[in-house]
């Protein structure tokens, strides 16, 4: 499984609910709001809004939830 898809599966496990009349899965990941998500950089998002630039503590926040899925998606291959 690849990283984008590990992370739409984390996403769209999350959030998404069929029976809300809030659109598609991909529409309900693209407005989640959970900031505090670790996966929240990752996941599915409207790529033609301008990207607001990061603090410090964001970029180390990313480092550590893309190393957090890494270890992740290392262990779903191995079972």
């Amino acid at each position: 499984m690849s990283l984008r898809k590990a992370v739409d599966a984390y996403c769209k496990s999350c959030i998404h609910d069929p029976l809300a009349g809030l659109g598609n899965w991909k529409q309900q990941v693209e407005g989640c709001t959970v900031k505090k998500c670790e996966l929240f950089e990752y996941r599915l998002f409207d790529r033609t809004r301008p990207k607001k630039p990061r603090t410090e503590a964001q970029v180390a926040a990313s480092v550590k939830a893309g190393q957090n899925l890494r270890r992740l998606l290392e262990n779903s291959r191995q079972n």
